[in-house]
C-alpha cells in the first residue's frame, strides 16, 4: 500500500483530468438554450440533428431551457427523449404557424417521424399558432413513431391538433389537448390516459381511421372533457356551447379495410358533449358494421353517471343507435398490458371487445409487447440539478468527497455550496471546472487510477482543514451537470471540482448512490 501511495505522489493532477475527460461509449445529453450559454444549442432542431450514439438502453436526452421556441421541428432518430426544463409544461413552448402543403404535409409544426422509434417527451407545450378561422388543418404534432410516449405535454391547436398515424402504438399520459374539429385523429393505437381534452367550438373530438386488422384505435382512459374558448385575439373568438361537440366520427369508414375504432372508458364530460355522442360523418348508410365506437362509465364533471333521454333515432341509451354497448367485463380488458401487449390476446378473446372486425388482427410495430410506463420511467427529471429524479434539487442529489473520504454532505453544506458556487449562485472562476464522469464500464478501468491521483490532494486538504474555507466559485455547465442515464443511481453522473489553496479539495458527485 505504501508503494501505491508513493506512486500516487508521482502522478500529477493533470492525469486525473485526462482520465475523467476520456470519451465513453454512451449517448450524450444535449442542451438547448436561446442564449447559447455554456455551449448549448440555440434551436431544438440543431440539438436533434447532433444526436448520435443512442440506443434503447442508453437514450439521448435533449433538455430544453424555459422559453418560447418558434421553429418547425422534426425528430427522425430513435431512442430520443425531449425534456422541458421548468416548473410546468407551460415553461417551454415550441410553436410554429404551419398550414398544409398539398400532397406534402398536413401542416404539422412538430413531427415525430416513423423512424423515431421509442420517442419520449415530457414537460413542454407543442403549438400550431395558425389562427382559428375554420379554414384549414393546422397540426400541433404529427406523430408516426411506434412506441412514442408523452408525459405532461400540452398540445395546442384547432383543426386536427394531434395526428397519430402509421399504424403505430402511442401513449399520452397526463396531457392536455385542445382543438375544435377532429383534433385527435389517425390510424394508430393511441391511449390517452388521464388526459384533459378541451373543445373550443362546436365540432368533433376524434376522427379515427383504424384498419380492420388493428385491434384498437383511439382509447381514452379516465380522461376529462371540458369546454373552452379560443386562445388568441387573432382567432375568431369561438367557445364550445352546450350540446355542440361530438365524441367523434369515423374517418372514411366506407373505405375497404377500414374499421374506425374509438373508445371512452370512465370519462368525465361537461355538457358540451352531445346527447347522441357520435356522428356518422355523412349520409353513407349505417356505419355500425364497420365501426367500433363505445363508451363505459361516462359521468358528468362531478362524477355522477350520465342520464340520457330516449334517443329519437332509436335505442334507449340516448347515444347514436349504431354505437356499440360495452359491458363492465369488456371494459376491464382495456388495460395497458393488453392494449400494448401482443396481438394474440385480442385474437384469442374475441368477446373482449364490444364489436370485432371479423378478421385476424395483425401485429403492430415490432410485434413485441411494449410497456410505456417503463419507457417513461427512463425520463430524467425536468429540474436542472435533480440528479436523483425526486422532483427536488437538494443535498440528496450529491455525494461529496471533502477533506478526506466518506465525509457526509449535509443540507447545510449543500445550501452553502449553492449560495456561493452552484445552481445560479456565484460566477465562474478560472481555476475551477466541471467534469463528466464516464459510464460504469469506462469508470471501472479508470477508477483505481483516479483515486490514486486524488490521494495526495486529500492529504493536502486534510492538512488545511483548520484553515478558513477558500474554495473559489465553481461555474456550472449544463453539458456536464447531467449524464445520459440520469435515472441510474449507481452511476457517477457529474463531478464538480472546487479549487482550494493547493489542489482540488471539494468534489461534488451529482447522482452517485
Amino acid at each position: 500500500m505504501h508503494r501505491l501511495r508513493d506512486l500516487a505522489k508521482q502522478i500529477p493532477i493533470a492525469a486525473l483530468t485526462l482520465c475523467l475527460l476520456q470519451p465513453s461509449a454512451r449517448a450524450t445529453d444535449y442542451y438547448v438554450d436561446p442564449s447559447g450559454e455554456n455551449g448549448a444549442y440555440t434551436t431544438i432542431q440543431a440539438a436533434l440533428d447532433a444526436v448520435s450514439g443512442q440506443s434503447p438502453s442508453n437514450r439521448a436526452n435533449v433538455f430544453i431551457a424555459p422559453g418560447t421556441y418558434v421553429e418547425q421541428v422534426t425528430v427522425s432518430k430513435p431512442n430520443v427523449s425531449i425534456i422541458g426544463q421548468g416548473p410546468s409544461a407551460e415553461s417551454v413552448k415550441v410553436t410554429f404557424n404551419s398550414i398544409p402543403i398539398s400532397g406534402v404535409t398536413f401542416g404539422e409544426s412538430f413531427t415525430v417521424s416513423s423512424s423515431a422509434t421509442a420517442f419520449s417527451a415530457t414537460n413542454l407545450t407543442l403549438e400550431n399558432s395558425t389562427p382559428d378561422q375554420n379554414i384549414t388543418q393546422a397540426l400541433a404534432i404529427r406523430s408516426s413513431a411506434d412506441r412514442a410516449a408523452f408525459l405532461n405535454v400540452r398540445f395546442l391547436g384547432y383543426q386536427d391538433t394531434v395526428l397519430v398515424d402509421s399504424n403505430s402504438r402511442q401513449y399520452f399520459r397526463d396531457c392536455f389537448i385542445t382543438g375544435d374539429t377532429d383534433f385527435i385523429f389517425g390510424d394508430a393505437t393511441a391511449v390517452f390516459d388521464n388526459a384533459t381534452i378541451e373543445s373550443t367550438y362546436r365540432g368533433y373530438i376524434t376522427a379515427a381511421r383504424t384498419a380492420d386488422t388493428t385491434p384498437n384505435g383511439l382509447v381514452f382512459l379516465d380522461c376529462t372533457l371540458v369546454k373552452g374558448s379560443d386562445r388568441s385575439p387573432l382567432d375568431d373568438g369561438t367557445t364550445a356551447q352546450k350540446n355542440t361537440v361530438f365524441l367523434g366520427r369515423p374517418w372514411r369508414w366506407a373505405d375497404a379495410g377500414t374499421t374506425p375504432s374509438t373508445i371512452f372508458i370512465r370519462t368525465k364530460m361537461d355538457d358540451h358533449i352531445t346527447t347522441a355522442g357520435w356522428d356518422p360523418w355523412g349520409n353513407l348508410g349505417d356505419p355500425d358494421p364497420v365501426t367500433r365506437y363505445s363508451e363505459f362509465g361516462s359521468t358528468d364533471l362531478n362524477g355522477d353517471p350520465l342520464v340520457f333521454p330516449t334517443n329519437p333515432f332509436g335505442g334507449t341509451t340516448g347515444r347514436a343507435s349504431w354505437a356499440d354497448p360495452m359491458t363492465a367485463e369488456q371494459a376491464d380488458n382495456y388495460i395497458l398490458a393488453n392494449l400494448f401487449g401482443t396481438v394474440s390476446f385480442w385474437n384469442d378473446n374475441p368477446a373482449a371487445v364490444p364489436e370485432g372486425t371479423g378478421v385476424t388482427y395483425l401485429p403492430q410495430g415490432d410485434g413485441q409487447a411494449w410497456d410505456p410506463i417503463a419507457q417513461l420511467a427512463l425520463l430524467p427529471s425536468s429540474l436542472h440539478g435533480d440528479f436523483n429524479n425526486d422532483g427536488r434539487v437538494d443535498a440528496a442529489d450529491y455525494t461529496v468527497w471533502r477533506d478526506g473520504f466518506g465525509t457526509a454532505f449535509t443540507q447545510a453544506d449543500y445550501d452553502d455550496w449553492k449560495s456561493h458556487f452552484g445552481e445560479g449562485g456565484g460566477s465562474a472562476a478560472l481555476n475551477s471546472s466541471s467534469y463528466t464522469v464516464p459510464e460504469p464500464s469506462t469508470y471501472l478501468m479508470i477508477g483505481t487510477a483516479a483515486l490514486l491521483c486524488l490521494a495526495p490532494c486529500f492529504r493536502a486538504a486534510n492538512a488545511d482543514a483548520a484553515k478558513p474555507r477558500t474554495e473559489t466559485a465553481a461555474g456550472r455547465s449544463p453539458t456536464t451537470q447531467r449524464s445520459a442515464n440520469s435515472n441510474s443511481t449507481s452511476v457517477r453522473k457529474s463531478v464538480q471540482v472546487l479549487s482550494g489553496n493547493s489542489c482540488p479539495r471539494v468534489f461534488l458527485f451529482g447522482g452517485m448512490s
